[in-house]
């Protein structure tokens, strides 16, 4: 519970209508509504109060405010992470970024944003001059940039840029309890979904690509060879290809409502590979597909899991779960380009009661990841950004004040 005279000076800080500190509204703020895992369930709690910041100052005072006292912060857009990275575990003062809006700059090849802006909104103006982000999350109808960047890696564009950290995000400019930074190049990996711990973001430039007229396609395949074989196809040159899924029979049929085949590879591209099928990636939920199925699930008890795996072991894996599961678990698989090395963000998804046999599969592979912690380090892919985000919590925010808890440093 935060003390009155704290209550009182925040009172005094910011308007009234940027505060919420009412005990009902408070329980809302503390629920995120793509926070599907039943372990982050449990965690969730309200914050002591919401500050809703609208401009770098508001953010430099209520940091400063954070500094004084030892609160903690934790700064949020629409809530459209999966990996509880909102939720206020220790309490303190949620920090709503939404009003924090708007385009700052475009550029033949970059637009610059500030953290609360939509991605849609960001897509609308780019597309004016027939352009896009270069990456950008399948959820850009209502994330935002800062939420994008605390908490998103893959999306649209992946497969041929990688992350969107690896290049896409050229510079941001950050607010912490020690320091303001302006990252650029290779610093930007210290907040590349880091969920808010090292800085909040006040500021960030993107680069951009020109919008091509990609065709959305589905190879439909018997067995996994041809998976194999069209895959080899696509990567023989990535640029032309947008985006590619790989989802089963029980998972393609259940999402789009259309018949499918054992496997089926769907891809937005330039090359004639497929059927032709409009409008099918509207229907596919990317990454974050256990969120879908989580009220949609035909298992009595239904229960996810999502690993990064190389591609090679993605099919190796899924072939082997076929044929113990048969029908008793759907597997998603998001296919991108890290660092030129095909990586499939896997989602297997059963009944809890299978999860033994699931996961003992995916050890014997050497594959270990905990989708249901709410601390970066065991979910976060890239052991070289990990380095590079401590690094930066260490020097910013020693004292933990930005999403305390979340990130062992």
């Amino acid at each position: 519970m935060m003390l009155t005279y704290i209550i009182k000076e925040l009172e005094d800080i910011f308007p009234r209508d940027q505060l919420i500190l009412s005990k009902e509204t408070l329980e809302k703020e503390g629920r995120s509504p793509y926070n599907v895992s039943p372990a982050l369930k449990k965690l969730e709690r309200p914050p002591d109060a919401v500050v809703k910041v609208r401009n770098e100052e508001d953010v430099r005072k209520i940091v400063t405010l954070s500094s004084k006292y030892n609160i903690p912060l934790i700064p949020y857009g629409n809530k459209t992470g999966t990996l509880g990275q909102t939720i206020p575990i220790h309490g303190g003062i949620m920090v709503d970024m939404k009003e924090f809006k708007g385009i700052i700059d475009v550029k033949r090849d970059s637009i610059s944003l500030y953290p609360g802006t939509r991605i849609i909104d960001a897509l609308k103006e780019l597309g004016k001059d027939n352009k896009e982000l270069m990456v950008f999350p399948s959820s850009y109808h209502i994330a935002t940039v800062g939420g994008y960047i605390g908490a998103g890696n893959v999306g649209i564009g992946a497969f041929q840029y990688g992350y969107f950290y690896h290049k896409a995000l050229s510079s941001a400019k950050i607010i912490s309890p020690k320091v303001e930074l302006e990252l650029r190049g290779e610093a930007v990996l210290g907040i590349a979904q880091a969920a808010g711990t090292t800085g909040i973001v006040t500021k960030a430039e993107f680069l951009t690509v020109d919008r091509d007229d990609w065709e959305e396609q589905v190879i439909f395949c018997k067995d996994v060879s041809c998976v194999k074989n069209s895959m080899k196809l696509l990567l023989n040159d990535p640029l032309k290809t947008r985006r590619v899924t790989i989802e089963d029979y029980e998972t393609f049929t259940r999402v789009t409502s259309k018949g499918g085949c054992l496997w089926n590879v769907i891809v937005s591209s330039k090359l004639k590979v497929g059927t032709k099928i409009d409008k099918v990636f509207d229907a596919i939920a990317f990454a974050a597909i256990y969120v879908y199925f989580n009220k949609k699930s035909p298992y009595r008890r239904y229960h996810y899991e999502a690993k990064l795996l190389d591609l090679e072991s993605f099919i190796e894996i899924s072939n082997i779960l076929k044929h113990k599961l048969g029908p008793s678990i759907m597997i998603h698989g998001d296919v991108m380009n890290i660092k030129s090395k095909p990586t499939v963000y896997a989602v297997f998804m059963s009944d809890i009661d299978n999860f033994d046999l699931i996961m003992s599969i995916l050890h014997d592979y050497g594959y270990y990841y905990n989708l249901h912690s709410y601390q970066i380090n065991d979910y976060h892919e890239d052991s070289y950004v990990m380095q590079k985000i401590i690094k930066l919590k260490r020097h910013a925010d020693p004292a933990d004040l930005l999403n305390r808890g979340k990130l062992r440093f």
